[in-house]
């Protein structure tokens, strides 16, 4: 085995850079171009206001091209950034960097960032609840526990803007890494403990007769994004990379039929994101982010944080109103873009750069 090489930082690795401005935007565009037509009793859940008329369509003939497009393009995109957040992950644990300081930088970079996402969101239902004359949907309990995204789904509290769950499941991906910091810092196949335990762990939760939770496969997919990370850094062979990449594909595939029983659409939806990640990551040499998909990378995640409840309650207002979907999509999705700019510049940057201070006290103390 090669000794690791000095990696660049993760802002050189523009494929995927490029590949997650797109993803967040795939996501906006799902669910304002797609689920909101399709599930409106959820989007009434969501946003408290009332269920979509029957027959409301973003042109004439969409339901019709809803109906024939069977593939689920929020899959595609959420597939995208699990191996996304796999594949970067290793940059973040040089081997100066301590399991303290990971996780105080994990929690600069996603926390403050969410939320004034999720204040957005709040914001948006406040005033929906107020303009419709009715009382705040949500209890304190379950607004207190989007604080804490990783332990919310674990201690029962409500999804109130349709999007934590990923974020649930990254933050559970950031501590489980903890427990393989050594194989990261040192780039050996001690790294595949972590898929193969999570395996054995989803294998004996079914044996014991309970459904496998969504979570453990989904970890199991963001690892695969570390063997790419691998093959990018040379620790192992390419034909080694290979081999685990197909395995670890084929299984999860494989166990997300038979255990958490996907339709065939959304398996497809899986693979085109795989194939999709591995296809940048082949031509990754080639790839230079340009200015508008630069900027697109840089606002992805607060996008992904502000735009859900934002988009659904602002184009259903809209639409009461008369105004043309085919208006109301664009500018909801400009709205969007705007407030993800903002919270951009005004927290994530500055919440970035409070994280790499408290790292570096972090250093000076535990030296």
């Amino acid at each position: 085995m090669r000794p690791p090489q000095a990696a660049p930082g993760p802002d050189q690795v523009e494929f995927a850079h490029l590949l997650r401005g797109l993803s967040a935007l795939a996501v906006l565009l799902f669910h304002y171009g797609i689920l909101f037509w399709q599930r409106p009793a959820r989007v009434a859940e969501l946003t408290g206001m009332p269920v979509l008329p029957a027959g409301m369509a973003l042109w004439p003939g969409h339901a019709a091209f809803l109906q024939a497009f069977s593939l689920n393009l929020g899959a595609i995109a959420v597939g995208a950034l699990f191996l996304i957040s796999g594949f970067v992950l290793p940059f973040s644990f040089r081997k100066q960097v301590d399991g303290g300081g990971f996780m105080i930088g994990r929690a600069f970079r996603i926390l403050p960032t969410y939320w004034a996402g999720f204040a957005v969101t709040l914001l948006v239902l406040w005033a929906v609840a107020a303009w419709q004359g009715h009382a705040f949907p949500h209890r304190l309990k379950d607004v207190l526990l989007h604080l804490l995204p990783g332990l919310r789904d674990m201690l029962g509290g409500a999804n109130i803007d349709g999007i934590v769950w990923t974020l649930d499941i990254e933050m559970k991906f950031y501590l489980l890494a903890l427990l393989i910091i050594g194989p990261l810092q040192r780039g050996s196949r001690g790294l595949l403990l972590l898929p193969a335990g999570l395996l054995l762990l989803a294998t004996g939760w079914q044996m014991s007769g309970h459904a496998v939770p969504g979570t453990l496969l989904y970890l199991v997919f963001a690892c695969i994004g570390i063997v790419f990370h691998q093959a990018y850094q040379r620790n192992w062979p390419w034909w080694e990379c290979v081999l685990w990449i197909g395995l670890g594909f084929a299984l999860w595939f494989l166990l997300a039929a038979r255990w958490l029983h996907f339709p065939p659409n959304l398996l497809l939806s899986y693979a085109i994101a795989a194939g999709l990640f591995g296809g940048l990551y082949l031509l990754r040499a080639h790839i230079r982010l340009q200015r508008p998909t630069r900027w697109l990378a840089d606002v992805s995640y607060p996008l992904y944080c502000v735009h859900a409840v934002l988009g659904y309650s602002g184009l259903r207002l809209m639409l009461e109103w008369q105004v043309s979907p085919l208006v109301a999509l664009p500018l909801m999705a400009g709205l969007a873009l705007g407030l993800a700019a903002l919270i951009h510049h005004h927290v994530e940057l500055p919440s970035h750069h409070w994280g790499k201070r408290v790292i570096q006290r972090w250093r000076e103390r535990t030296a």
